[in-house]
């Protein structure tokens, strides 16, 4: 399928027909090797054979259809010259489906066109990949690492909508409420002293408000008034003769607990003889009301006995009394010394505006947790930018943010202090410019401690919006509880009040108080509020000096109507703003103790390497490596091709967590690796490794493509190349051009002005290949890419490398590998099981070529596999069905020439294709093909032992293949 229609379909080996090349050869090329001799070898015995792609190691030659017989002339004559042609070894696999696929996507283009483009992205990225971009210098580069940071702030903060609501718009509207709409403590103060009737809350007392009910009457007459009088009330009578009411109820209670709840609310017993008369009220104390009640009833039944008239009656009513003069007065003076306090309901400027200062800063720490987890900060670090300008920049970025936001609050509260005429409004301590000006100098300082302490934070937080709340809603809970513990240690009394000794409740209640000040910036603002409005108020320093100063005189000074305003002693704000330097300076002191942790663990640690290890348990490949980097550390000169990297001994151990750690508590990951990689070649890494999960090391010449895509969001493609490109120091006039060729050659030209959420994968490659470093780390950098996209990729970085890149590749795709690494090692529990170039591991660790056949007719099955064992001694058939023979020609031993290198096997080659033609044009098999062993098996065989605790062990690293050298990692940039 492409594109919505079906554009072929059949079997493999009908659809592998399609494509123009049957057969590939592979070449593994020596020192010495001369790609022109080699061709001219190759085109002698297979005329219409094509060189497909060369690098350093390794020649790939495609087979037309139809030269299968060719190949067994080919084979013959490469076993008897290989010497001469100065190779190492030689393979050959057949077509796979994938170049099916991609053959019938050309060919819905047009062939010309589709061979015009190819050659242009050719010529484009030879050009693009040998151009030399000149570096600005050192001050230079500061400045564009300063801009380049500085502009992608602008831009996000213009595409997060989130951001400008949360950040400028939420804290305007809400200071705008808070002075405009929110009432005055003199009018929250009257509302909660306001006692008038309010119609319909009055409730008549009467038997019937508890209907149903059952009222007990203990009357010896059932004519009574009492009887009558509680009937008209629409209640229920049980007239009863017990001598005891208390009994008859009891006894009821031992049915059902419930009985005084529901049923039994009121009783009456009435005894008249001729000496008195006596009436007894009972109630149940369970429900409200139930005494005045029974007290209503029995008041009327005794009015109307003595005035001998049943339409006379008590009646009563519950409704709240109006408070008089004096106690209000009382609440009145209370509420005042309460809101001299700081605290809730009365005072809510202070509180709202410490709202609204953690809201605003909070925002900030969204974009620093989301560049945290995605990692797109260690990207931007990775670019040859230091992390003091990173932060120094973003610190420059959110405070001229504060700045503007501060400013806006303080137009907001100047305009309400002049336009609100009411002298009881909170605001109105604002009138005067000092007071104004001093509102504005305390939410600046505010902001220039708070910034580090949201960057510190947003270390802690799991997601960006965990993160925020988390910070939000810490800053208003310890406001609140400063006001609370404010309002509690006004009525902490202690019993040797006489000594005019504080208590030690006291003592820890103020103490705590002025914790929370230094260690929440919030805190602290909110105080220095309440300092301002107390300054010019003689009204609560008087209430203040009253209580406080005799009551906690060693803890409390008195409070000065003639304080400076910026007197270290309250009411003035000093001693706040002192608190705001402290803290700045504390948490960016924090802040690089944070960023530097790992450096300064590695400062302890004094890691020895053995100059002997044994390593004769290795691959003699892997033990010829390590020699040769131990002899060129003592020789210089020994190599003859001078690597660009050179990794030495390199051992990394990392602990496990607790419940992973079933035996062993520290792990192994990587045990002592050796390996060069040269100039204009691709190693593979292959197994558990961890590779370049955790690079640190910066540097202009270094590109880094990581497997998880850490790009900075809310830009667009060619935003992200620009702020790139900036970091690595280019020159702003070779900005642009450099960017529209990068997005033409790795084929970004239709999504320029798009974001990069949907071809992440693409951008992230070609920041890596970016201004041409010497030496680019990708990590699998085809993942998520559809077959074309992979092969169009495949190709840019082939043409990296042939024109001198060198190219540090992991990957989990074998056949990724296979088309572009020129050496490769397979890992396996921190060591390599392997080394070597592709054909040579082939040669040396394959199982010989895969074999599969289709017969002719299904019946002859049984007698083609005895022919076969016949003519190929040590074949194995591995499987059968539908006519198909599944089988496997191994190879009976290696040879190794004069450098010990592998050799093609002793079996004759071209006897399996003889053979195989033979039976073809003898009509008894349809097709067959034959295939070298792949990379994915000797993978397998190799790495594929691994128990899982082992490999859970290693997938959770996050080794340092690459770091620094005080890491103990000898990397040398030769080049």
């Amino acid at each position: 399928m492409s594109k919505g229609k079906l554009q072929a379909h059949g079997t493999p080996d009908f659809l592998k027909k399609q494509t123009d090349f049957e057969y590939r050869l592979f070449i593994d090329k020596s020192e010495m090797c001369e790609c022109e001799h080699v061709s001219a070898f190759v085109k002698a015995h297979v005329r219409k054979a094509i060189l497909e792609r060369e690098s350093a190691t390794e020649l790939v030659y495609g087979i037309p259809r139809d030269n299968s017989r060719q190949i067994s002339r080919l084979v013959t004559a490469l076993e008897k010259n290989i010497q001469e042609i100065k190779i190492n070894g030689y393979g050959i696999s057949m077509t796979t489906i994938e170049e099916v696929f991609l053959k019938l996507i050309r060919e819905e283009e047009n062939e010309k066109e589709y061979e015009h483009r190819q050659k242009f992205r050719k010529d484009l990225a030879t050009r693009v990949f040998q151009m030399k971009h000149v570096r600005v210098g050192t001050v230079r580069l500061l400045f564009n690492h300063f801009y380049a940071l500085f502009v992608k702030r602008l831009i996000m903060t213009h595409r997060q909508l989130v951001f400008l609501i949360g950040f400028i718009f939420s804290p305007l509207l809400i200071e705008i409420i808070t002075v405009f709409v929110f009432p005055t403590p003199k009018q929250i103060q009257s509302s909660l002293l306001q006692n008038d009737r309010i119609i319909g809350a009055y409730v008549q007392l009467i038997p019937s408000i508890y209907n149903p009910q059952t009222i007990i009457v203990n009357n010896d007459s059932q004519s009574s008034q009492l009887v009558l009088s509680l009937s008209s009330q629409s209640t229920k009578i049980n007239q009863v003769f017990a001598d005891d009411i208390m009994t008859y109820v009891t006894s009821r209670f031992l049915q059902t607990e419930t009985i005084f709840v529901h049923t039994y609310q009121l009783a009456f017993a009435l005894f008249d003889n001729s000496t008195s008369l006596t009436l007894d009220a009972y109630f149940s104390s369970v429900n409200y009301h139930t005494m005045a009640v029974s007290l209503g009833v029995a008041a009327t039944q005794l009015f109307q006995y003595y005035s001998n008239s049943s339409t006379k009656s008590i009646v009563t009513t519950n409704q709240p009394i109006i408070t008089t003069g004096g106690n209000v007065s009382l609440l009145t003076q209370f509420f005042e010394i309460i809101y001299c306090f700081d605290t809730l309901p009365l005072s809510l400027f202070n509180f709202m505006n410490s709202i609204i200062a953690a809201l605003y800063i909070s925002v900030l720490m969204i974009v620093f947790v989301r560049e945290r987890i995605t990692h797109s900060k260690d990207l931007q670090l990775l670019s040859n930018l230091s992390k003091i300008i990173y932060w120094f920049t973003n610190a420059i970025y959110d405070f001229t943010s504060s700045l503007v936001i501060s400013a806006l609050l303080t137009i907001v509260i100047k305009i309400a202090s002049k336009v609100i005429s009411n002298t009881d409004a909170e605001v109105a301590t604002f009138r005067s410019t000092t007071s104004v000006a001093l509102f504005l100098i305390l939410i600046v300082s505010y902001s220039l401690a708070s910034i580090p302490f949201v960057y510190v934070t947003s270390f802690a937080a799991k997601s960006e919006l965990i993160g925020f709340v988390n910070f939000f809603i810490v800053n208003i809970v310890t406001c609140f509880l400063d006001m609370v513990i404010s309002f509690i240690q006004v009525f902490t009394e202690g019993q040797n009040l006489s000594t005019t000794k504080p208590t030690k409740t006291t003592r820890v209640l103020v103490i705590l108080r002025w914790v929370l000040s230094a260690a929440f910036p919030t805190v602290n603002f909110k105080r220095a509020l309440f300092n301002v409005r107390l300054h010019d108020n003689n009204q609560c320093i008087n209430a203040l000096n009253a209580i406080l100063a005799s009551k906690f005189p060693h803890i409390i000074a008195n409070y000065n109507y003639n304080e400076l305003w910026l007197s270290l002693r309250e009411p003035g704000v000093g001693i706040q703003l002192m608190l705001f330097f402290i803290q700045m300076l504390l948490w960016w002191i924090i802040l690089v103790i944070i960023e530097n942790w790992k450096t300064i663990k590695q400062c302890k640690k004094n890691e020895a390497i053995l100059e002997y290890w044994d390593d004769k348990h290795l691959d003699g490949d892997v033990q010829r490596e390590r020699m040769l980097i131990v002899n060129n550390d003592k020789n210089p000169n020994h190599t003859t091709a001078p690597p660009v990297i050179v990794v030495r001994d390199l051992y990394q151990t990392f602990k496990k967590r607790k419940e992973k750690s079933l035996h062993r508590r520290v792990y192994t990951a990587v045990d002592h690796l050796n390996f060069r990689v040269t100039k204009q070649s691709c190693f593979g890494l292959l197994g558990a490794n961890g590779a370049v999960d955790g690079l640190q090391t910066t540097d202009t010449e270094i590109g880094f493509c990581p497997q998880f895509d850490w790009l900075v969001h809310n830009l667009s493609v060619h935003e992200t190349l620009t702020l790139f490109a900036r970091l690595k120091g280019l020159h702003e006039h070779d900005i642009t051009t450099m960017c529209e060729n990068t997005i033409e050659l790795f084929g970004l030209d239709s999504y320029e002005k798009c974001e990069v959420q949907n071809l992440r994968r693409k951008v992230s490659a070609a920041l890596a290949f970016m201004a041409n470093p010497q030496l680019v780390f990708l990590d699998e950098p085809t993942t998520g890419l559809d077959a074309a996209a992979k092969r169009k990729l495949w190709d840019v970085i082939r043409a990296a490398r042939d024109t001198g890149t060198t190219i540090i590749l992991t990957s989990h795709s074998m056949e990724e590998c296979e088309a572009l690494c020129t050496r490769l090692g397979i890992m396996k529990l921190g060591q390599f099981t392997c080394l070597g170039n592709l054909q040579h591991l082939k040669n040396k660790f394959g199982n010989g070529y895969a074999v599969q056949i289709k017969l002719h007719s299904v019946d002859d099955t049984e007698k083609f596999k005895i022919n076969l064992k016949t003519n190929l001694p040590g074949i194995k058939f591995n499987d059968q069905h539908n006519g198909m023979l599944f089988c496997n020609v191994p190879f009976n031993s290696a040879r190794l020439n004069v450098n010990n290198r592998s050799l093609p096997p002793i079996f004759d080659l071209a006897r399996v294709f003889d053979l195989l033609n033979q039976k073809k044009e003898a009509k008894e098999i349809e097709s067959y093909s034959v295939t070298q062993t792949t990379l994915e098996q000797i993978f397998v065989r190799l790495a594929g032992e691994d128990n899982e605790r082992e490999a859970q062990a290693e997938k959770e690293a996050t080794i340092l293949l690459l770091d620094k050298t005080n890491q103990s990692t000898f990397i040398d940039y030769i080049v």
